[in-house]
């Protein structure tokens, strides 16, 4: 999936890095400045999607947040709200996580 998500933003236009998880992002990140962040909420590590949105807006209040979940939206919509994020449901039409880009990119 993270493959066919990088060549389908690549190809419109977008530089996209990929993380497997946390530390790696927070390596990511400390040595490039990123536009928008895209966490899914479940992952096979801890902590969740949505604590690693809270952890880089910490570190960057600016950036945008994108959250995409399996699970029922509603259930995390408050906390997405309270971040200035999107939430976006699985499966994740492309056209739908470009639109989200927009709205949260600074």
């Amino acid at each position: 999936v993270r493959q066919l998500f990088t060549r389908l933003l690549v190809s419109r236009g977008y530089r996209v890095s990929w993380a497997a998880d946390r530390q790696e992002a927070l390596a990511l990140f400390s040595k490039q400045n990123f536009d928008v962040v895209i966490a899914e909420l479940r992952l096979r590590s801890s902590p969740n999607g949505l604590d690693i949105l809270r952890e880089f807006q910490t570190l960057q209040s600016t950036i945008g947040k994108i959250l995409i979940t399996s699970t029922d939206p509603e259930g995390v919509e408050k906390s997405v709200k309270a971040l200035g994020a999107i939430c976006i449901a699985k499966p994740v039409n492309v056209d739908e996580l470009v639109a989200s880009i927009h709205k949260v990119a600074v």
